[in-house]
């Protein structure tokens, strides 16, 4: 879990994050805000995102049988 934690509390992360939520708020209402909050599914998108690099990561991380 140590490896999961440590991107989780890293403080050099939360001011491109603080970048980040500023620049998608300042988004136009539209299609493109509403994809990004996740409108059209009816759920946030940012859950369903986070499996792709999360599965990746693991499945490049487990040994081979």
């Amino acid at each position: 879990m140590t490896a999961v934690r440590r991107p989780e509390q890293a403080r050099s992360l939360d001011r491109p994050a603080a970048w980040m939520r500023t620049a998608v708020g300042r988004l136009p209402r539209g299609t493109v805000r509403d994809t990004l909050h996740g409108v059209p599914l009816g759920h946030p998108v940012h859950p369903l995102l986070v499996q792709v690099p999360i599965g990746t990561w693991l499945s490049a991380c487990t040994p081979p049988p």
